[in-house]
């Protein structure tokens, strides 16, 4: 391979078959000129990135990353394919290496970054989650930094933006919507928010089930009417609460929520409240 462009000592451009590629390794780039050829024995990551606006965007961002945090976020990716079968695509793995490189300068710095999203991003990307903590045992075993539990839920995201669980905007607005009605049912039935019990699990599932239909069109119909008026009647105060979810989703969906789903709202707040122990209001 000929090199076509030299950023720094360690990342050059160079053409692998016609496609440009972006090669990283210790010393790749140092007393190189443009023409030359590529020390095949010093390349430690490749990168093939789109002539798109979004493969220069992670171009620009790769080039001006530390070496050590390329390096690092590369074992992360090995240990990702390896151990999950998860391939990250370049623009995403550039992603969470300036992720990375944010999270070491703000620790270096002492600035704290609360995830405002942290437990709903646990209780409802487990699986994410999990992974993104075997990331920080592994961050901290290679590198001797420990970050704090909430780059967990920043990680986790990142590998919902690989393609695991859907489209990262959506995703972002889903888990916002999410928040905000746990913040809801706080203030409305005094249910702890960051809670971690099977019957807060379960109602979050169901919430995310009613958030991804209305964001699809595909709410519930039915002949309810005589079940919504009785369980109306039964718990005002779980009915008070489903009303200002629904108001609140109505707002930001620009979709009415309908009775059906009001309805297992209802009765889904009332086995929540009575599993936490909460007060009706």
């Amino acid at each position: 391979m000929k090199i076509t462009r030299i950023y720094n000592n360690n990342v050059v451009a160079a053409l692998d078959h016609g496609q440009e590629v972006i090669l990283v390794g210790r010393g790749l780039g140092f007393g190189q000129q443009r023409g030359g050829l590529v020390d095949e024995c010093c390349v430690e990551k490749r990168f093939h990135l789109a002539q798109t606006a979004t493969g220069a965007g992670a171009r620009g961002i790769l080039v001006d990353l530390p070496y050590e945090v390329i390096t690092l976020t590369a074992q992360v990716t090995r240990h990702l394919e390896r151990q999950h079968g998860i391939v990250l695509p370049a623009p995403v793995e550039i992603g969470l290496a300036d992720h990375l490189a944010a999270a070491f300068a703000r620790l270096d710095e002492g600035i704290a970054l609360p995830n405002a999203l942290l437990w709903e991003t646990k209780a409802s990307y487990r699986q994410e989650f999990a992974i993104a903590l075997e990331i920080l045992e592994l961050i901290r075993r290679e590198s001797g930094r420990r970050l704090p539990l909430d780059e967990a839920g920043f990680i986790a995201m990142h590998l919902v933006n690989a393609g695991l669980t859907g489209d990262m905007a959506d995703t972002l607005l889903l888990m916002r919507a999410l928040h905000e009605v746990l913040d809801i049912v706080h203030h409305e039935l005094g249910v702890p928010v960051a809670n971690d019990s099977p019957h807060y699990v379960r109602f979050l599932t169901h919430l995310k089930f009613v958030l991804q239909r209305l964001v699809d069109g595909t709410q519930l119909h039915g002949e309810y009417q005589a079940m919504f008026e009785a369980q109306r009647a039964a718990d005002p105060s779980a009915f008070a609460a489903t009303q200002r979810i629904s108001a609140h989703l109505a707002a930001r969906f620009e979709v009415e929520v309908s009775k059906e789903e009001q309805l297992y709202l209802m009765l889904h707040l009332g086995r929540l409240r009575a599993a936490e122990g909460a007060s009706p209001a």
